[in-house]
Protein backbone atom coordinates (compact mmCIF):
# COMPACT_ATOMS: atom_id res chain seq x y z
CA UNK A 1 0.00 0.00 0.00
CA UNK A 2 0.75 3.66 -0.08
CA UNK A 3 1.96 4.42 3.26
CA UNK A 4 0.01 3.11 6.19
CA UNK A 5 -2.81 1.33 5.28
CA UNK A 6 -5.90 2.41 7.73
CA UNK A 7 -9.26 0.90 7.93
CA UNK A 8 -12.29 1.33 10.22
CA UNK A 9 -14.64 -1.58 10.13
CA UNK A 10 -18.26 -1.52 10.82
CA UNK A 11 -20.09 -4.47 10.85
CA UNK A 12 -19.80 -6.44 7.51
CA UNK A 13 -18.55 -3.10 5.65
CA UNK A 14 -15.53 -1.09 5.68
CA UNK A 15 -16.47 2.48 7.44
CA UNK A 16 -14.94 5.94 6.34
CA UNK A 17 -13.46 7.14 8.95
CA UNK A 18 -14.75 8.18 12.57
CA UNK A 19 -17.36 10.39 11.26
CA UNK A 20 -18.74 7.59 9.08
CA UNK A 21 -22.33 6.53 10.04
CA UNK A 22 -24.85 3.79 9.03
CA UNK A 23 -28.73 4.37 6.89
CA UNK A 24 -31.35 2.21 8.03
CA UNK A 25 -30.27 -0.63 6.40
CA UNK A 26 -27.02 -0.59 8.17
CA UNK A 27 -25.13 0.30 5.13
CA UNK A 28 -22.11 2.57 5.64
CA UNK A 29 -22.57 6.68 4.77
CA UNK A 30 -18.95 7.72 4.41
CA UNK A 31 -17.68 11.40 4.79
CA UNK A 32 -15.40 12.83 2.58
CA UNK A 33 -14.63 15.23 -0.03
CA UNK A 34 -14.85 13.99 -3.79
CA UNK A 35 -10.80 14.16 -5.38
CA UNK A 36 -10.52 12.44 -8.71
CA UNK A 37 -11.98 9.59 -10.85
CA UNK A 38 -10.85 6.19 -11.43
CA UNK A 39 -7.48 6.46 -12.96
CA UNK A 40 -7.13 10.16 -12.23
CA UNK A 41 -4.50 11.62 -10.25
CA UNK A 42 -6.21 12.92 -6.78
CA UNK A 43 -4.25 16.32 -6.30
CA UNK A 44 -3.57 17.75 -2.36
CA UNK A 45 -1.16 19.52 -0.06
CA UNK A 46 0.58 17.45 2.73
CA UNK A 47 -0.49 13.89 4.44
CA UNK A 48 -4.34 13.05 3.68
CA UNK A 49 -6.47 9.80 3.87
CA UNK A 50 -7.48 8.58 0.42
CA UNK A 51 -10.27 6.32 -0.29
CA UNK A 52 -12.19 4.54 -3.01
CA UNK A 53 -15.85 4.61 -3.06
CA UNK A 54 -18.80 3.86 -5.47
CA UNK A 55 -21.11 6.68 -4.01
CA UNK A 56 -22.68 8.94 -6.22
CA UNK A 57 -21.59 11.73 -4.06
CA UNK A 58 -19.97 11.54 -0.56
CA UNK A 59 -20.73 15.08 0.84
CA UNK A 60 -24.69 14.40 -0.29
CA UNK A 61 -25.55 10.58 -0.95
CA UNK A 62 -28.69 9.77 0.69
CA UNK A 63 -28.41 6.07 0.82
CA UNK A 64 -25.03 4.96 1.90
CA UNK A 65 -22.33 3.06 0.51
CA UNK A 66 -19.13 1.58 1.71
CA UNK A 67 -15.33 2.11 0.64
CA UNK A 68 -11.96 0.83 0.76
CA UNK A 69 -9.58 0.64 3.82
CA UNK A 70 -8.14 4.51 3.82
CA UNK A 71 -4.66 5.08 2.99
CA UNK A 72 -2.39 7.77 4.18
CA UNK A 73 -0.46 9.49 1.14
CA UNK A 74 1.43 12.93 1.11
CA UNK A 75 1.21 15.43 -1.98
CA UNK A 76 -1.26 13.39 -4.07
CA UNK A 77 -1.46 9.92 -5.23
CA UNK A 78 -3.00 7.97 -8.56
CA UNK A 79 -6.74 7.15 -8.25
CA UNK A 80 -6.48 2.75 -8.93
CA UNK A 81 -7.95 -0.14 -7.82
CA UNK A 82 -4.27 -1.39 -7.23
CA UNK A 83 -3.23 1.07 -4.71
CA UNK A 84 -5.86 0.13 -2.45
CA UNK A 85 -5.23 -3.28 -2.75
CA UNK A 86 -8.52 -4.03 -4.76
CA UNK A 87 -8.77 -6.50 -7.68
CA UNK A 88 -12.67 -4.91 -9.18
CA UNK A 89 -14.61 -1.90 -8.20
CA UNK A 90 -16.32 -1.38 -5.09
CA UNK A 91 -19.83 -2.96 -6.00
CA UNK A 92 -21.85 -0.13 -4.80
CA UNK A 93 -24.46 2.40 -6.11
CA UNK A 94 -22.44 4.67 -8.71
CA UNK A 95 -18.62 4.67 -9.77
CA UNK A 96 -15.69 3.90 -7.72
CA UNK A 97 -14.08 7.26 -7.59
CA UNK A 98 -11.52 8.84 -4.57
CA UNK A 99 -12.28 11.11 -1.81
CA UNK A 100 -10.35 12.56 0.70
CA UNK A 101 -10.22 13.16 4.45
CA UNK A 102 -8.04 14.72 6.84
CA UNK A 103 -5.99 12.91 9.65
CA UNK A 104 -8.16 14.36 12.42
CA UNK A 105 -11.49 13.72 10.09
CA UNK A 106 -10.31 10.14 9.77
CA UNK A 107 -9.32 8.86 13.02
CA UNK A 108 -8.69 5.25 12.13
CA UNK A 109 -5.86 2.73 13.11
CA UNK A 110 -3.34 0.70 11.69
CA UNK A 111 -4.43 -2.43 9.40
CA UNK A 112 -2.57 -4.81 10.80
CA UNK A 113 -3.71 -7.79 8.51
CA UNK A 114 -0.81 -8.19 6.15
CA UNK A 115 2.22 -6.95 8.42
CA UNK A 116 3.86 -9.11 10.32
CA UNK A 117 3.62 -9.44 13.99
CA UNK A 118 7.15 -9.48 14.79
CA UNK A 119 10.19 -7.97 13.75
CA UNK A 120 11.94 -9.73 11.06
CA UNK A 121 15.48 -10.84 11.37
CA UNK A 122 18.33 -11.95 9.32
CA UNK A 123 18.61 -8.12 8.17
CA UNK A 124 22.37 -6.88 8.37
CA UNK A 125 23.15 -4.99 5.24
CA UNK A 126 26.19 -4.16 4.76
CA UNK A 127 28.99 -6.17 6.55
CA UNK A 128 32.85 -4.61 5.34
CA UNK A 129 34.65 -3.11 8.41
CA UNK A 130 37.04 -0.62 6.50
CA UNK A 131 40.77 -2.02 6.08
CA UNK A 132 42.31 0.82 4.50
CA UNK A 133 41.19 4.43 2.63
CA UNK A 134 41.73 5.05 -1.06
CA UNK A 135 41.31 8.68 -2.56
CA UNK A 136 39.89 8.51 -6.18
CA UNK A 137 41.21 11.32 -8.17
CA UNK A 138 39.65 9.56 -11.62
CA UNK A 139 36.56 8.16 -12.55
CA UNK A 140 37.14 4.13 -12.25
CA UNK A 141 35.45 2.53 -14.69
CA UNK A 142 34.28 -1.24 -14.64
CA UNK A 143 32.50 -2.65 -17.47
CA UNK A 144 31.45 -5.70 -18.21
CA UNK A 145 33.78 -7.24 -14.83
CA UNK A 146 33.83 -7.59 -11.25
CA UNK A 147 35.62 -4.90 -8.80
CA UNK A 148 36.10 -6.09 -5.50
CA UNK A 149 37.09 -3.05 -3.65
CA UNK A 150 38.10 -5.38 -0.23
CA UNK A 151 36.07 -3.43 2.15
CA UNK A 152 38.27 -0.39 1.73
CA UNK A 153 36.74 3.25 2.36
CA UNK A 154 36.52 5.22 -1.06
CA UNK A 155 36.42 8.90 -0.96
CA UNK A 156 36.54 11.52 -3.51
CA UNK A 157 39.90 13.69 -4.57
CA UNK A 158 39.89 17.10 -5.69
CA UNK A 159 40.19 15.35 -9.82
CA UNK A 160 36.45 14.39 -9.60
CA UNK A 161 35.11 18.14 -8.29
CA UNK A 162 33.52 19.65 -11.56
CA UNK A 163 35.15 21.69 -13.82
CA UNK A 164 34.05 25.56 -14.93
CA UNK A 165 30.68 25.04 -16.82
CA UNK A 166 29.90 21.36 -15.80
CA UNK A 167 26.45 20.64 -14.53
CA UNK A 168 27.78 17.95 -11.73
CA UNK A 169 30.78 16.52 -10.33
CA UNK A 170 32.68 13.46 -11.43
CA UNK A 171 31.47 9.88 -10.06
CA UNK A 172 33.18 7.62 -8.63
CA UNK A 173 32.70 5.12 -10.09
CA UNK A 174 31.37 4.21 -13.48
CA UNK A 175 29.50 0.62 -13.84
CA UNK A 176 28.74 -0.10 -17.68
CA UNK A 177 27.27 -3.41 -18.96
CA UNK A 178 26.06 -5.78 -16.01
CA UNK A 179 29.51 -4.78 -14.14
CA UNK A 180 29.84 -5.49 -10.37
CA UNK A 181 30.99 -3.54 -7.67
CA UNK A 182 30.94 -4.90 -4.24
CA UNK A 183 32.98 -4.78 -0.84
CA UNK A 184 33.34 -0.96 -0.98
CA UNK A 185 32.70 1.68 1.90
CA UNK A 186 32.18 4.94 0.49
CA UNK A 187 33.37 7.39 2.95
CA UNK A 188 31.92 11.06 4.10
CA UNK A 189 31.68 12.78 0.98
CA UNK A 190 30.64 16.60 0.70
CA UNK A 191 27.05 17.37 -0.23
CA UNK A 192 27.11 17.35 -4.16
CA UNK A 193 30.15 14.26 -5.02
CA UNK A 194 28.55 11.31 -6.46
CA UNK A 195 29.28 7.71 -5.58
CA UNK A 196 28.09 5.84 -9.20
CA UNK A 197 27.10 5.99 -12.12
CA UNK A 198 25.02 3.27 -13.79
CA UNK A 199 25.08 2.25 -17.39
CA UNK A 200 23.05 -0.40 -18.90
CA UNK A 201 22.43 -2.35 -15.68
CA UNK A 202 24.78 -3.65 -12.76
CA UNK A 203 25.18 -5.46 -9.20
CA UNK A 204 26.33 -3.95 -6.39
CA UNK A 205 27.19 -6.55 -3.04
CA UNK A 206 28.02 -5.32 0.05
CA UNK A 207 28.17 -1.56 -0.14
CA UNK A 208 27.97 1.06 2.47
CA UNK A 209 27.97 5.08 2.68
CA UNK A 210 28.73 6.30 5.77
CA UNK A 211 26.74 9.39 4.47
CA UNK A 212 24.56 9.52 2.16
CA UNK A 213 24.00 13.03 0.16
CA UNK A 214 22.90 14.37 -2.84
CA UNK A 215 22.76 11.20 -5.25
CA UNK A 216 24.64 8.01 -4.32
CA UNK A 217 23.55 5.90 -7.44
CA UNK A 218 22.37 7.10 -10.22
CA UNK A 219 21.00 5.04 -12.95
CA UNK A 220 21.52 6.64 -16.61
CA UNK A 221 20.59 4.55 -18.76
CA UNK A 222 17.94 1.58 -19.48
CA UNK A 223 18.77 -1.43 -17.33
CA UNK A 224 18.67 -4.26 -14.76
CA UNK A 225 20.14 -2.92 -11.28
CA UNK A 226 20.36 -5.71 -8.24
CA UNK A 227 21.60 -3.88 -5.11
CA UNK A 228 22.10 -6.44 -2.37
CA UNK A 229 23.77 -6.11 1.55
CA UNK A 230 23.91 -2.35 1.08
CA UNK A 231 23.73 0.28 3.93
CA UNK A 232 23.51 4.06 3.97
CA UNK A 233 22.57 6.85 6.93
CA UNK A 234 22.45 10.53 6.72
CA UNK A 235 21.58 12.36 3.37
CA UNK A 236 18.92 13.04 0.89
CA UNK A 237 18.35 9.35 -0.53
CA UNK A 238 20.16 6.55 -1.67
CA UNK A 239 19.06 6.03 -5.78
CA UNK A 240 18.27 8.30 -8.18
CA UNK A 241 17.11 6.76 -11.16
CA UNK A 242 17.19 8.61 -14.79
CA UNK A 243 16.00 6.09 -17.37
CA UNK A 244 13.39 3.06 -17.52
CA UNK A 245 14.80 0.40 -14.79
CA UNK A 246 14.11 -2.56 -13.01
CA UNK A 247 15.63 -2.37 -9.85
CA UNK A 248 15.75 -5.64 -6.93
CA UNK A 249 16.78 -4.28 -3.45
CA UNK A 250 17.67 -6.71 -1.02
CA UNK A 251 19.03 -6.79 2.70
CA UNK A 252 19.62 -3.38 3.30
CA UNK A 253 19.52 -1.07 5.95
CA UNK A 254 18.81 2.77 6.02
CA UNK A 255 18.30 5.41 8.15
CA UNK A 256 17.64 8.71 8.42
CA UNK A 257 17.17 9.94 4.95
CA UNK A 258 14.68 11.42 2.73
CA UNK A 259 13.95 8.94 -0.07
CA UNK A 260 15.83 5.31 -0.85
CA UNK A 261 14.51 6.16 -4.53
CA UNK A 262 12.95 9.04 -6.57
CA UNK A 263 12.51 8.85 -10.29
CA UNK A 264 13.74 11.88 -11.86
CA UNK A 265 11.39 14.57 -11.65
CA UNK A 266 8.82 15.13 -14.45
CA UNK A 267 9.86 11.54 -15.60
CA UNK A 268 7.36 9.83 -17.58
CA UNK A 269 9.28 6.40 -18.34
CA UNK A 270 8.72 3.40 -16.01
CA UNK A 271 10.48 2.28 -13.43
CA UNK A 272 9.79 -1.05 -11.57
CA UNK A 273 11.48 -1.28 -7.80
CA UNK A 274 11.36 -4.73 -5.78
CA UNK A 275 12.65 -4.52 -2.11
CA UNK A 276 12.72 -7.14 0.39
CA UNK A 277 13.96 -7.35 3.57
CA UNK A 278 15.14 -4.47 4.32
CA UNK A 279 15.38 -2.65 7.33
CA UNK A 280 14.01 1.27 6.96
CA UNK A 281 14.26 4.03 9.81
CA UNK A 282 13.50 8.01 9.84
CA UNK A 283 12.77 8.10 6.56
CA UNK A 284 11.35 12.14 7.01
CA UNK A 285 9.80 12.33 2.98
CA UNK A 286 8.50 9.00 1.25
CA UNK A 287 10.66 5.67 0.72
CA UNK A 288 9.74 5.61 -3.19
CA UNK A 289 9.16 8.77 -5.07
CA UNK A 290 8.02 8.68 -8.58
CA UNK A 291 5.59 11.13 -11.08
CA UNK A 292 5.38 7.92 -13.60
CA UNK A 293 1.81 6.55 -13.28
CA UNK A 294 3.26 3.55 -14.86
CA UNK A 295 5.82 2.63 -12.26
CA UNK A 296 5.57 0.02 -9.84
CA UNK A 297 7.23 -0.67 -6.49
CA UNK A 298 6.58 -3.37 -3.78
CA UNK A 299 8.46 -3.83 -0.41
CA UNK A 300 8.14 -7.18 1.93
CA UNK A 301 9.62 -8.66 4.65
CA UNK A 302 11.19 -5.34 6.02
CA UNK A 303 10.93 -3.38 9.22
CA UNK A 304 9.83 0.23 9.30
CA UNK A 305 10.42 2.24 11.72
CA UNK A 306 9.14 6.35 11.48
CA UNK A 307 8.58 5.84 7.44
CA UNK A 308 5.06 6.42 7.50
CA UNK A 309 5.22 6.81 3.43
CA UNK A 310 5.65 4.25 1.40
CA UNK A 311 5.44 5.40 -1.95
CA UNK A 312 4.59 8.76 -2.81
CA UNK A 313 3.15 10.53 -6.05
CA UNK A 314 1.56 8.77 -8.90
CA UNK A 315 2.33 5.30 -9.57
CA UNK A 316 0.60 2.55 -10.95
CA UNK A 317 0.69 0.25 -7.62
CA UNK A 318 2.92 0.02 -4.66
CA UNK A 319 1.41 -3.24 -2.47
CA UNK A 320 3.33 -3.61 1.18
CA UNK A 321 3.59 -6.66 1.80
CA UNK A 322 4.71 -8.94 5.18
CA UNK A 323 6.20 -5.90 6.53
CA UNK A 324 6.46 -4.88 10.43
CA UNK A 325 5.78 -1.40 11.25
CA UNK A 326 6.62 0.76 14.64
Amino acid sequence: MIGKVLTGICASLLCFGAQAATDANGKMVPTGKFCANLGDFCSFNGKMVVHIAGCKSMDKYNGGCSSSPGVIATNGMRCTLANFGLKAPLPDVGPNACYLETLAEASIVENKSSAKSSRPTGITGAKCTSTGGVTVESTIVVNKTIHDGECKTYSPGNGLKRAAGEAADKPMFRLENGATLKNVIFGEVTPYDESIHILNGATLDNVRWLKLHDKAVTIKTAGNVVASNISGANGNGLFQVDAPATLNISNCVMDKLQTVLTQSKNARFNVTVFADRCQLSNVSDAVFVSESSGSVAKLTNSYLRKADVLCKGAWQSCPDVGNFYE
